[in-house]
């Protein structure tokens, strides 16, 4: 089951891109319950060893979904909105 850990790490950098990192533990656990189903049919040693591949994806893709978050915000800086500037006094407006 090659295509768990792929689909995983992506999850993973979705998941740094959106939420904070508690979010990894109910992940971590719907990962195990895919891996679990997915390889219901073969040994136990191979169902254990793609729930490991699979949430040391996961995990992965979720630091290197928050290092571009990073990255990003170091190479583009957020723009400061030209409305979100305050007067402080009414002599200013005019």
């Amino acid at each position: 089951m090659t295509w768990l850990p792929i689909v995983s790490f992506v999850l993973g950098a979705v998941l740094a891109h959106r939420y904070k990192i508690i979010i990894l533990l109910p992940a971590m656990l719907v990962v195990t319950l895919v891996a679990i189903g997915a390889e219901a049919l073969n040994s136990a040693l191979s169902a254990i060893l793609t729930i490991v591949a699979a949430g040391v994806a996961l995990q992965i893709g979720y630091f290197a979904g928050i290092l571009v978050q990073l990255s990003l915000r170091v190479i583009f800086p957020p723009q400061l909105s030209p409305f979100s500037r305050t007067r402080s006094s009414p002599e200013s407006l005019s």
